[in-house]
C-alpha cells in the first residue's frame, strides 16, 4: 500500500455497526489521515449500513473481518428468510442488527457484499502486517488461500505459548476483545469492545499513540448475559445439567446467552472423557461456539469433532437442489407438537437445532397455531431426551 506519511496513518478497531461512534472518533484525527480499518466494520451495532458507505465512500482501505464473511455469505439469503444458518437468528453472532439495518435498504445490498468480499485479509506497511485475527505466526502463509479461516478467526490466548516466527514485522490485529489496547513485543490488538459499550480505538502508526472514543449511546444496545463459575456452581449440579444449559426455557439459565470458558475448561477438567464428549455436543446443539471448543480441547478438537460431532444436515432446498415433500413438512409438524417425540429425535432425523426448528415452524403454522405451540412445549421435560420421565400422552395436533 503506497502511504504520504506513515504517522498520519491510523488503524481503526473494529466498529460492528457503531456509525455514531466512528465519525465522533474521525473528528479527533487530522482532517488529511489516512485509514485502515482492521475488519468487523458490520453487526452487533445498529448502522452496519452506514458504516460500510462511510468507509467505501471515503475509498478508505478496509481488511475483511470473520463477520464481515458472515454477511457476504448470508444476508441475502437472510433478507429473504431461507438462511437456516446461526447468524440469521441467533443474537450472540451480531447477524440480526446488520439484517434489520438492511430490510429496508436492499438496493445497497449487492454493491455493499460485493464490495466486502473484495476486501484483502492483510494490509503490509513497511514493518506493519496489519490483519483481522491475530496472524504473526502465518506472515509466511499470507498469500496462500489455505489459511484464509486464520486471517479471518485466529485469537490471541494470553497463555498459549506464540510460535516463533522468521520476521520481524509487527502484526496489528483485531477480532478478539481487550479492555485496552494488548501489547506484545511485536503485536497489537486494538479490538477495545466498541459494540459491546467500551470504546473504539485509532493505533496510530509509527508512534503507537492511541486515540480512542466510547460508544456512543446511539449505536448499539447489543448486550449477551455470559454464565460465570461464580453463577453456576459445578459441583452443585449434577451431570445431566449440561445438556440444558441455555436452551431449556424451563431451566434458572435460560435467560443466559454464552457459557463461560471456565465452567467448559471446568467440565473437562471433572469428568475427563465424558466432559469431552459432553463439549462436542453442546456444540452441536448450538450450546457452545465451534472457537470454544477448539479452545478448550486444543490439539484433540479435530480428534473429537470426527469421532463425536455429526455436521447437520442441510434441508435448504437452494443448496440441495429439492423442495420439502409435503409428506416431510406434516411429519416434521408432527414430531415438533408430540410429546413422546424429543428435540433430540427431531435433530438426528431432520439435521434442525432448536432455533432452527422455531424458525421453521413459524413459517409453517399460523401465527395462532405458532403461539399455542411454543406455549405447548416451552419448557415442557419430555422434550428433552434427558428428562422424559413419564408416560408421554396422546397426540393432539395443532389444526
Amino acid at each position: 500500500m503506497e502511504i504520504k506519511k506513515l504517522e498520519n496513518t491510523f488503524v481503526i478497531g473494529d466498529v460492528h455497526g457503531c456509525y455514531h461512534t466512528l465519525m465522533n472518533l474521525v473528528k479527533r484525527l487530522p482532517k488529511d489521515a489516512e485509514l485502515i480499518f482492521v475488519g468487523d466494520l458490520c453487526d452487533k451495532g445498529d448502522f452496519s449500513k452506514d458504516v460500510i458507505r462511510f468507509v467505501m465512500d471515503n475509498k478508505y482501505q478496509a481488511i475483511k473481518g470473520n463477520h464481515d464473511d458472515l454477511m457476504v455469505k448470508y444476508l441475502q439469503e437472510s433478507l429473504d428468510e431461507t438462511s437456516e444458518v446461526q447468524w440469521s437468528y441467533d443474537k450472540r453472532f451480531g447477524g440480526l442488527n446488520t439484517i434489520e439495518n438492511y430490510k429496508n435498504a436492499r438496493e445497497l445490498v449487492n454493491t455493499h457484499v460485493a464490495w466486502l468480499n473484495s476486501l484483502p485479509l492483510y494490509i503490509e506497511i513497511e514493518d506493519y502486517f496489519i490483519t483481522h485475527g491475530f496472524a504473526l505466526e502465518y506472515y509466511e502463509h499470507r498469500d496462500n488461500p489455505n489459511y484464509e479461516l486464520e486471517f479471518l478467526s485466529n485469537r490471541y490466548y494470553k497463555n498459549r505459548p506464540i510460535k516463533t516466527v522468521k520476521h520481524d514485522k509487527i502484526n496489528v490485529f483485531g477480532h478478539c476483545v481487550f479492555d485496552e489496547v494488548l501489547e506484545g513485543d511485536n503485536f497489537y490488538g486494538i479490538d477495545t469492545g466498541c459494540a459491546y459499550g467500551d470504546k473504539l480505538t485509532a493505533f496510530q502508526l509509527g508512534t503507537h499513540e492511541l486515540i480512542q472514543e466510547p460508544m456512543d449511546s446511539r449505536d448499539s444496545t447489543y448486550e449477551v448475559k455470559m454464565l460465570t463459575l461464580e453463577l453456576f456452581d459445578i459441583e452443585l449440579h449434577p451431570f445431566d445439567v449440561f445438556s440444558s444449559l441455555l436452551i431449556d426455557e424451563s431451566s434458572e439459565y435460560f435467560n443466559y446467552d454464552i457459557i463461560s470458558n471456565e465452567i467448559l475448561f471446568s467440565l473437562v477438567d471433572k469428568y475427563e472423557e465424558q466432559g469431552k464428549i459432553e463439549l462436542m455436543n453442546m456444540l452441536r446443539r448450538e450450546q457452545v461456539f465451534e472457537k470454544q471448543a477448539k479452545r478448550i480441547l486444543g490439539d484433540q478438537y479435530d480428534f473429537y469433532y470426527t469421532e463425536h460431532y455429526e455436521p447437520k444436515k442441510d434441508l435448504s432446498s437452494k443448496k440441495r437442489n429439492l423442495k420439502y415433500e409435503e409428506f416431510d413438512l406434516n411429519r416434521l409438524i408432527e414430531m415438533s407438537w408430540q410429546d413422546r417425540m424429543t428435540f433430540d429425535t427431531i435433530y438426528e432425523q431432520y439435521g434442525l437445532t432448536n432455533n432452527q426448528l422455531q424458525r421453521k415452524m413459524r413459517k409453517l403454522l399460523s401465527k395462532k397455531a405458532y403461539r399455542r405451540w411454543r406455549k405447548r412445549v416451552s419448557g415442557r421435560k419430555t422434550k428433552h431426551k434427558q428428562k422424559v420421565s413419564h408416560k408421554p400422552s396422546r397426540f393432539e395436533g395443532p389444526w
